[in-house]
């Protein structure tokens, strides 16, 4: 894997993707109003609000409603989301539903993830240097 070690802030794809540092913590931010942020023990993700009800994991679905985002069959919420030797949501309870399979999920989470092999995204002018196939497996992974 090729490395490069850039000084922040660094502006990407016309500053469309932005990396910068303030006091302790690291931004990464788009312009569509994706971001993310980092430092200390927190991590503070926004997501745009036309993804509301589109959305699930351990940060929750952003339906509107906190009341549910925390709820799971188990009542163990992290180990809901663990994954191990690439098992996903295999946490050994009896009972406990395999909601990582279910295909219509896998469809919806690779729509999701396209934007980083697009070839017009925001992410294309780095196709050149990097592959994104492994950026957009884990994006699928993750969502």
């Amino acid at each position: 894997v090729d490395e490069e070690i850039r000084n922040l802030p660094v502006y990407l794809d016309s500053g469309r993707v932005s990396v910068y540092s303030t006091g302790q913590f690291t931004y990464v931010s788009t312009d569509f109003g994706f971001s993310v942020s980092y430092g200390f023990w927190a991590v503070n993700i926004i997501v745009p609000a036309d993804y509301s009800g589109t959305v699930c994991g351990l940060c929750g679905n952003f339906n509107g409603n906190p009341g549910d985002d925390f709820l799971t069959p188990s009542d163990q919420f992290g180990a809901e989301w663990m994954v191990e030797d690439e098992i996903p949501c295999d946490n050994q309870i009896d009972n406990h539903p395999n909601n990582c399979r279910d295909e219509s999920k896998t469809l919806d989470s690779r729509a999701l993830c396209e934007i980083i092999r697009d070839n017009q995204g925001p992410f294309s002018f780095c196709h050149g240097s990097v592959d994104p196939q492994a950026y957009f497996d884990s994006c699928v992974f993750d969502v």
